[in-house]
């Protein structure tokens, strides 16, 4: 079994003819220059994948600072929830030496920002209704002990109720696991009302880099309260960015926990159809509603 580093390091291997009923892998790693390629011939052996996805997925992050000799890290967690936060890992020169990489890294980034919380989605404990627990306050509490903490019922801001007094200027949405950010999406909410900022229109910034005109966005009723995909099905967990759900949905092919509402995302930065495999989706403990104005 091939770890990570020698399966995308390993030269690619070239069949002389295609093999009939198996897909076709078609995409390597090149190590010269740090990218996924398309190769005219099928190919085998370890450095080989189907989709171009799937070799980014497990081979660009062996790449630090263009040079794919380094030795990195991972980089820290976030000791914050909005605003900026400054990461940092070590990383030294591969056995080449060519590369500026020593000691230790840092690098900025760039969450949400800071603002009054409108509402705390937790999941498990049967948490549901969760549509109407947002635009009327159904079953949740303004309890603001409630805000960081995980409560009996959802946490709702008292004064969503007077949305057009709060004037609100921009609405992030925050999914944390383990207290850390995990994905976000911040949107333009001028001139908005409870629903009609959850628009692909009015996104301003997310930590998905290719969330898009191709994505489906929802927010209504029903058993996923919220959705964003790239298309408006449940069927692999190729289509899904950010899924909410109140009960077990019968389509998905992804397993998901027993303890409702869970909270379905996608846990990479660069996008949602990496490969139809469970382990490309991930559950968040918490989805936070914030507001600027």
């Amino acid at each position: 079994m091939y770890d990570t580093k020698r399966k995308c390091f390993a030269d690619p291997n070239i069949r002389n003819k295609c093999q009939k009923r198996r897909p076709r892998e078609l995409f390597f790693f090149n190590s010269t220059s740090s990218q996924c390629e398309e190769s005219s011939q099928c190919l085998h052996g370890p450095n080989s994948f189907k989709t171009e996805a799937k070799c980014e997925s497990q081979c660009m992050r062996l790449v630090g600072n263009g040079n794919v000799s380094e030795e990195c890290t991972d980089y820290s967690t976030c000791s914050v929830t909005c605003g900026q936060c400054t990461l940092t890992r070590n990383c030294t020169p591969g056995p080449d030496n060519s590369s500026s990489c020593s000691g230790i890294e840092t690098k900025t980034v760039e969450l949400p920002p800071c603002g009054q919380v409108l509402f705390r989605l937790n999941a498990g404990g049967a948490r549901t209704d969760i549509y109407n627990g947002w635009v009327s306050g159904n079953g949740t509490t303004s309890n603001t002990s409630c805000i960081n903490t995980a409560c009996p019922q959802n946490y709702r801001y008292a004064y969503v109720d007077h949305w057009m007094s709060l004037l609100p200027e921009t609405i992030s949405i925050t999914l944390l696991k383990n207290g850390t950010v995990v994905q976000f999406i911040t949107f333009n909410a001028t001139g908005s009302n409870l629903t009609n900022w959850f628009t692909e229109a009015r996104v301003i910034a997310t930590s998905w880099s290719t969330l898009g005109v191709d994505s489906s966005f929802y927010l209504g009723p029903g058993d996923s309260p919220f959705k964003v995909d790239l298309a408006d099905v449940c069927l692999n967990p190729r289509t899904t960015y950010l899924r909410v759900f109140e009960v077990e949905h019968p389509a998905c092919s992804f397993q998901l926990p027993a303890d409702k509402p869970v909270i379905v995302y996608h846990p990479l930065s660069c996008k949602a159809p990496v490969d139809n495999t469970p382990e490309t989706m991930a559950f968040a403990d918490t989805m936070v509603i914030t507001f600027t104005h």
